[in-house]
Protein backbone atom coordinates (compact mmCIF):
# COMPACT_ATOMS: atom_id res chain seq x y z
CA UNK A 1 0.00 0.00 0.00
CA UNK A 2 2.50 2.30 0.38
CA UNK A 3 4.11 2.26 -2.85
CA UNK A 4 0.11 2.91 -3.80
CA UNK A 5 0.29 5.93 -1.68
CA UNK A 6 3.80 6.87 -2.83
CA UNK A 7 2.51 6.60 -6.44
CA UNK A 8 -0.53 8.92 -5.72
CA UNK A 9 1.51 11.46 -4.11
CA UNK A 10 4.24 11.66 -7.07
CA UNK A 11 1.13 12.10 -9.26
CA UNK A 12 -0.41 14.75 -6.95
CA UNK A 13 3.30 16.48 -7.03
CA UNK A 14 3.90 15.96 -10.51
CA UNK A 15 0.57 17.74 -11.33
CA UNK A 16 0.96 20.16 -9.24
CA UNK A 17 4.08 21.07 -10.34
CA UNK A 18 2.88 21.07 -13.80
CA UNK A 19 -0.20 23.14 -12.96
CA UNK A 20 2.13 25.95 -10.62
CA UNK A 21 4.47 26.22 -13.97
CA UNK A 22 1.93 27.00 -16.37
CA UNK A 23 0.53 29.87 -14.43
CA UNK A 24 4.21 30.92 -13.61
CA UNK A 25 4.82 30.70 -17.17
CA UNK A 26 1.67 32.63 -17.83
CA UNK A 27 2.11 35.40 -15.02
CA UNK A 28 6.02 35.84 -16.76
CA UNK A 29 4.32 36.02 -20.36
CA UNK A 30 1.84 38.69 -18.85
CA UNK A 31 4.41 40.61 -17.11
CA UNK A 32 6.83 40.81 -20.38
CA UNK A 33 3.23 41.72 -21.72
CA UNK A 34 2.48 44.29 -19.46
CA UNK A 35 6.64 45.45 -19.71
CA UNK A 36 6.46 45.92 -23.07
CA UNK A 37 2.69 48.03 -23.07
CA UNK A 38 4.26 49.96 -20.91
CA UNK A 39 6.98 51.09 -22.85
CA UNK A 40 5.00 51.21 -25.73
CA UNK A 41 2.75 54.46 -23.41
CA UNK A 42 6.07 55.77 -22.10
CA UNK A 43 6.83 56.38 -26.18
CA UNK A 44 3.57 57.65 -26.97
CA UNK A 45 3.70 59.85 -24.12
CA UNK A 46 7.07 61.27 -24.32
CA UNK A 47 6.05 62.03 -28.12
CA UNK A 48 2.83 63.98 -27.26
CA UNK A 49 5.21 65.94 -24.59
CA UNK A 50 7.32 66.86 -27.38
CA UNK A 51 4.84 67.60 -29.76
CA UNK A 52 3.17 69.75 -26.43
CA UNK A 53 6.20 71.76 -26.18
CA UNK A 54 6.46 72.07 -29.94
CA UNK A 55 3.32 73.44 -30.75
CA UNK A 56 3.54 76.17 -28.01
CA UNK A 57 7.11 77.20 -28.64
CA UNK A 58 5.66 77.89 -32.12
CA UNK A 59 2.54 79.34 -30.93
CA UNK A 60 4.88 81.77 -28.51
CA UNK A 61 6.95 82.99 -31.58
CA UNK A 62 3.80 83.52 -33.65
CA UNK A 63 2.17 85.69 -31.05
CA UNK A 64 5.55 88.00 -30.53
CA UNK A 65 5.88 88.30 -34.60
CA UNK A 66 2.52 89.95 -33.80
CA UNK A 67 2.83 91.76 -31.30
CA UNK A 68 5.59 92.94 -33.37
CA UNK A 69 3.69 93.64 -36.40
CA UNK A 70 1.29 95.87 -34.17
CA UNK A 71 3.86 98.04 -32.87
CA UNK A 72 4.97 98.61 -35.90
CA UNK A 73 1.91 99.53 -36.92
CA UNK A 74 1.38 101.89 -33.84
CA UNK A 75 4.40 103.26 -34.79
CA UNK A 76 4.00 103.96 -38.13
CA UNK A 77 0.86 105.54 -37.37
CA UNK A 78 2.18 108.06 -34.47
CA UNK A 79 5.08 109.13 -36.71
CA UNK A 80 2.30 109.86 -39.48
CA UNK A 81 0.17 111.59 -36.81
CA UNK A 82 3.14 114.09 -35.42
CA UNK A 83 4.09 115.10 -38.79
CA UNK A 84 0.44 114.97 -40.69
CA UNK A 85 -1.73 115.79 -38.01
CA UNK A 86 -3.06 119.06 -36.55
CA UNK A 87 -2.07 119.12 -32.34
CA UNK A 88 -5.08 117.64 -30.90
CA UNK A 89 -5.31 115.01 -33.43
CA UNK A 90 -1.48 113.87 -33.47
CA UNK A 91 -2.61 113.69 -29.46
CA UNK A 92 -5.40 111.65 -29.94
CA UNK A 93 -4.08 109.20 -32.17
CA UNK A 94 -0.63 108.81 -30.05
CA UNK A 95 -2.78 107.66 -26.87
CA UNK A 96 -2.06 104.01 -26.21
CA UNK A 97 -4.72 101.79 -25.23
CA UNK A 98 -2.62 101.14 -21.83
CA UNK A 99 -3.01 104.62 -21.37
CA UNK A 100 -6.94 104.46 -21.94
CA UNK A 101 -7.01 101.58 -19.14
CA UNK A 102 -4.94 103.42 -16.71
CA UNK A 103 -6.89 107.00 -16.96
CA UNK A 104 -4.15 108.83 -18.23
CA UNK A 105 -5.29 112.75 -17.84
CA UNK A 106 -4.24 112.77 -21.50
CA UNK A 107 -6.45 110.03 -22.72
CA UNK A 108 -9.43 110.95 -20.69
CA UNK A 109 -8.94 114.50 -22.48
CA UNK A 110 -9.07 112.35 -25.36
CA UNK A 111 -12.57 111.38 -24.96
CA UNK A 112 -13.62 115.21 -23.49
CA UNK A 113 -16.37 117.01 -25.26
CA UNK A 114 -15.05 119.44 -27.98
CA UNK A 115 -15.73 122.57 -25.81
CA UNK A 116 -13.32 121.16 -22.68
CA UNK A 117 -10.05 122.77 -21.84
CA UNK A 118 -7.44 121.51 -23.02
CA UNK A 119 -4.33 120.25 -20.82
CA UNK A 120 -0.93 122.52 -21.00
CA UNK A 121 0.80 119.05 -21.63
CA UNK A 122 2.97 118.29 -24.95
CA UNK A 123 1.87 115.66 -27.10
CA UNK A 124 3.19 112.64 -26.61
CA UNK A 125 6.84 111.13 -28.13
CA UNK A 126 7.73 107.51 -28.54
CA UNK A 127 10.92 106.15 -29.84
CA UNK A 128 10.40 104.06 -32.14
CA UNK A 129 13.93 102.14 -31.54
CA UNK A 130 12.95 101.86 -27.68
CA UNK A 131 9.88 99.74 -27.59
CA UNK A 132 10.02 98.69 -23.81
CA UNK A 133 9.87 102.25 -22.37
CA UNK A 134 6.69 103.96 -21.77
CA UNK A 135 5.77 107.11 -23.91
CA UNK A 136 7.62 109.90 -22.62
CA UNK A 137 5.12 113.19 -21.75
Amino acid sequence: MDAVYGLIVLVLGFGAGFSLGRTANTAVKKAKELAEELKTAQCELDRHRQQVNEHFTRTGELVNNMTESYRSVYDHLARGARSLCSGDAARITMITPAEKLIGNPTADHASAPAGAAAPSKPPLETKPDDRSAPPVH
